[in-house]
């Protein structure tokens, strides 16, 4: 089969997925025709013995918005409301094309930019269907799968980048069954922690407010991948997001009205799954305080936000690996250097061990502060305690009242180090690069 690029003309190579994609072992068995000049590929069908391609080669401009139609046009028939033939129908007639020309794979620039507008005109014109309650008891296996098999709150800013703790990639592995590292057990912790107190903060946050939240699960009316189990939903009040937080947390929260950037994210995910347009962040230190922020819905950045789920959950149907982020753990698939690396840090860590066990037993036998010999001179050294400035109430309360920018300019210089930590997983899966 002969396939011509279609910027210059000239024929097309065909390779395979290591030179598109070196770094992507999962890639590698897959076919591409590919113009280098251009800089412009594209894949073949799977099931196709004459490589027939997927579309027409694409540059990195027309890939980009090839994606972006994708993710806005193939949430209207993964939803389930059209089949994928209806979908492609409607969008034939709303471009004015012959249904077999029809196909994001076939488009140029100016076509996937029409799309793009076809569906924001289509969505700021039509009357969204309701959200859907999911009768659901949080906690139990069954909302575990549900919330596994979705886009949740919690997910929100993991997708946005907002999340301290875990990376796109790390969610994406998830959700698709894989997992690249051992559990972090101390985030573990805090989820769990977090959960248990669930019950008492809603408890707090009616008789501090007057106001009773019961919790909710729910799915977007038109994309019910999209998915949100509230703390607590109201109708008319809106939402109630409770975070179990550290004191400094709820001073920031006092003193300025600002929550939490991930938490910000996850309560703008809740507004565009319900519809709901307030809600309030009751953070709480799990025993008395608790302080309610209200937060509302804030359009423009839903719609950004609404575009990065659609096009993270597309990503993790036709398992499309995000890109590796400074966060994430690039794991070689040549791991010689890494092991020979590992076995001195279990002698210095053994040896390290067998030092202080020599040393406790000197210290107790000999009951000296100062004892010398066998080419060792060994002393006692006393340190004070540091001051704990911010528990003086003077302090602490200049301190609320001093901003981050203005302390930035009293910053010392940084410092980098690498640490190295022995891994109880040996070999992890999907994670290759």
């Amino acid at each position: 089969m002969k396939v011509r690029c279609d910027y210059c003309g000239n024929p097309a190579q065909l390779v395979t997925g290591s030179k598109i994609y070196p770094h992507r072992t999962d890639l590698r068995h897959l076919r591409f025709w590919s113009c280098e000049p251009c800089s412009a590929y594209v894949g073949c069908h799977k099931n196709s013995n004459r490589n027939v391609p997927l579309g027409r080669l694409a540059n990195a401009e027309l890939r980009i918005w090839k994606q972006l139609a994708h993710s806005n046009f193939d949430p209207i028939w993964k939803s389930g409301r059209l089949n994928r033939r209806e979908a492609y129908s409607w969008l034939a007639d709303e471009l004015n094309l012959d249904l077999k020309k029809c196909h994001i794979g076939m488009f140029n620039v100016e076509q996937c930019k029409r799309v793009v507008q076809i569906i924001a005109a289509r969505a700021a014109k039509g009357v969204r269907m309701s959200a859907v309650i999911v009768s659901l008891i949080q906690g139990t296996s069954e909302w575990n799968t549900w919330r596994m098999n979705g886009i949740g709150g919690s997910d929100a800013p993991v997708i946005e980048g907002t999340s301290p703790y875990k990376t796109a990639r790390e969610l994406y592995f998830e959700k698709t069954g894989l997992k690249t590292s051992e559990e972090d057990k101390s985030k573990e912790y805090i989820f769990s922690l977090g959960h248990k107190v669930e019950a008492l903060i809603r408890k707090q946050f009616q008789e501090q407010t007057g106001v009773e939240m019961k919790p909710v699960c729910m799915e977007h009316g038109d994309f019910p991948y999209l998915r949100v189990s509230f703390d607590g939903f109201d109708s008319s009040r809106g939402v109630l997001e409770g975070k179990l937080v550290s004191k400094e947390v709820l001073l920031e929260a006092s003193t300025t009205g600002r929550i939490p950037d991930f938490h910000y994210t996850q309560m703008q995910h809740g507004f565009m799954v319900s519809g709901a347009d307030i809600g309030h962040w009751f953070g709480h230190d799990g025993k008395k305080t608790g302080i309610v922020i209200p937060i509302r819905a804030n359009q423009e950045f839903i719609k950004r936000q609404e575009e990065r789920e659609h096009l993270f959950w597309d990503n993790v149907q036709n398992r499309i690996v995000p890109p590796l982020s400074d966060r994430d753990y690039l794991i070689p698939e040549d791991q010689s250097l890494l092991a020979e690396l590992r076995d001195a840090k279990e002698l210095a860590e053994n040896a390290q061990a067998q030092f202080e066990t020599l040393r406790s037993q000197v210290v107790h036998l000999f009951n000296h502060p100062k004892i010398a010999g066998g080419g060792l001179k060994i002393f006692k050294v006393t340190k004070q305690g540091s001051l704990d400035l911010l528990s003086v109430p003077e302090i602490a309360k200049t301190r609320a009242e001093l901003k981050d920018d203005y302390l930035e300019a009293f910053r010392k210089k940084g410092s980098e180090s690498w640490t190295v930590r022995l891994d109880a997983v040996k070999k992890s899966k999907g994670a290759h690069v």
